[in-house]
């Protein structure tokens, strides 16, 4: 009886130091691997106003977001770009700055938009979740009073451009 615990005793003290060690290296991972993203650039249009987006198109930079970002002019925003049309939520964790977001369906239209959205400065845990209540292709991110001042509405359009002065 006393042989089968010591081995008992010291195998399960290296399983216990192997779940703490693989813990915290999955829990550094995901903090290194959201802060480090760096996002491409392109330019869209909702009606007549040319902004410069940083684009979101896979799962790490959608989950980073505009965190860690500070404030951003009204010409810019960030294009969170999905595979296939879904009923994304949206939440302002680690956000510095109010946001307006607007959500867009395969075809540039707008499905829903959500005005002066505030930061969350509490644990994720109580953060608000924004829900568009429809399905969407594209969410688009802007510094709050982006779509007063710019006269965007629930029949605003969302389109691609090639050349910025067009």
């Amino acid at each position: 009886m006393n042989n089968k615990i010591l081995i008992i005793i010291p195998v399960l003290a290296v399983i216990v130091v192997a779940m703490l060690v693989l813990q915290n290296t999955i829990s550094d991972y995901d903090v290194v691997a959201v802060r480090d993203q760096s996002f491409y650039s392109d330019a869209i249009k909702i009606d007549d106003v040319i902004i410069d987006v940083q684009i979101a198109d896979t799962v790490v930079k959608r989950d980073r977001g505009l965190m860690f970002q500070e404030q951003m002019p009204y010409d810019q925003g960030m294009l969170f770009i999905y595979e296939e049309l879904g009923n994304y939520a949206f939440w302002m964790y680690n956000m510095g700055f109010s946001l307006d977001i607007i959500w867009f369906d395969e075809n540039g239209n707008t499905v829903h938009i959500k005005r002066d959205v505030p930061p969350c400065s509490t644990e994720p845990e109580y953060c608000d979740v924004y829900d568009p209540g429809a399905k969407a292709l594209y969410v688009f991110e802007a510094t709050a009073g982006f779509a007063d001042r710019f006269g965007i509405t629930e029949d605003s359009k969302f389109s691609w451009i090639v050349d910025k002065t067009s």
